[in-house]
């Protein structure tokens, strides 16, 4: 059920059109829901028990320990520390941010997790095995299916970059570096929360503004 109502959240939130009344959202629950029980039949047959040790060995292997390691990497040193900290302080107060084991999480996103988590995506890569179930040898081409399944993991995350590389400097015509500041249209629910957002990320903004818009002054309350 989690990993459903993640789905369905991920996809009502890229098209809010689908959850403007509650037949909608029934309806594109109702959609998910079959095409994963269709997708589901292939492990109730006779070879099910080896298409689930394909899916388990590759499902949840390097491709996610990779996916992490960007993460952190993107949102600490690309995003920057900063932004996330007072996004984090917009959100839940200062009183954690402000804190002095606050910099524990810095070292931690920043450096020791991105670390940790590139080694051990090494180290299966290089101790990787051909598929065994108990005695039984997996055939090469099932091999393949798993590494390109590890591969489809990281499709998202890719194809959403080079995406959004190409609408911000080819289309929009903005500079590369304003992929990295923060989104002007992004903003926490209650509104107080939106009046300390613009006020934490003000510089960040004007730049932004300044940048797109020259020679205008802009202020925010």
């Amino acid at each position: 059920m989690a990993s459903v109502e993640t789905l369905v959240t991920s996809i009502l939130d890229g098209f809010p059109c689908l959850k403007e009344n509650s037949l909608r959202r029934k309806i594109t629950v109702t959609f998910i829901c079959f095409i994963l029980f269709v997708g589901g039949l292939i492990f109730c047959f006779q070879s099910g028990t080896y298409w689930i040790e394909i899916f388990d060995t590759f499902s949840g292997n390097w491709a996610i320990l990779l996916i992490a390691c960007l993460e952190c990497i993107s949102v600490s040193w690309f995003y920057g520390f900063e932004n996330i900290k007072n996004d984090i302080t917009a959100m839940l107060g200062c009183q954690l941010t402000r804190s002095k084991y606050f910099a524990f999480w810095k070292i931690m996103w920043a450096y020791v997790s991105p670390l940790v988590l590139f080694l051990v995506c090494l180290f299966s890569w290089i101790n990787f095995k051909s598929l065994m179930l108990n005695d039984y040898v997996f055939p090469v081409w099932s091999n393949i299916v798993g590494n390109l399944l590890s591969l489809s993991t990281l499709s998202g995350a890719v194809i959403w970059s080079i995406f959004s590389l190409m609408k911000t400097v080819f289309i929009q015509k903005k500079p590369f570096k304003s992929l990295f500041v923060p989104d002007m249209g992004w903003k926490p629910l209650k509104k107080e929360h939106c009046i300390l957002v613009n006020e934490l990320h003000e510089k960040e903004f004007r730049q932004k503004l300044n940048e797109e818009i020259p020679n205008q002054v802009f202020t925010f309350k």
